[in-house]
């Protein structure tokens, strides 16, 4: 018994210092990438441009650009930070291009992939919406 309480205790002891880290203003997005209906496999380069409307509009932040980003059967993940001002509660887009196959010579163009992507709250933005914080 003495075993399962103290494992018990550290567990919630561990739970309680990871509740205490910030989230952070990275966002995490996972796309398919197919080529003529097939899925692509191997590295692509992409580049995530956020902005203020789903057609026209301004860029919010700077371009973000990876290399080599890893493709499994058509399924990429991609760790995302626009900045914290860059999610301020207003609508935002993903315009997002692929090279692929991955140039490491960065000399070949980017296809522009259509529609821009709409990016949608998160538990944790519906949360900050709704809280007024009391400094």
């Amino acid at each position: 018994m003495r075993t399962l309480t103290l494992s018990l205790w550290l567990m919630l002891a561990a739970a309680a210092a990871l509740a205490q880290v910030p989230a952070g203003s990275a966002i995490t997005y996972q796309g398919e990438l197919n080529e003529e209906g097939t899925p692509l496999d191997g590295a692509v380069a992409l580049v995530f441009t956020l902005w203020d409307a789903p057609a026209g509009g301004l860029a919010v932040g700077a371009p973000i650009q990876l290399d080599s980003v890893a493709v499994a059967e058509g399924v990429f993940t991609a760790q995302l930070d626009f900045g914290a001002s860059a999610f301020d509660g207003e609508a935002r887009w993903l315009a997002i291009q692929v090279r692929s196959p991955h140039d490491p010579t960065d000399s070949q163009p980017f296809a522009l992939l259509d529609p821009r992507q709409a990016v949608t709250a998160a538990p944790y933005a519906v949360h900050a919406l709704n809280t007024q914080n009391h400094w």
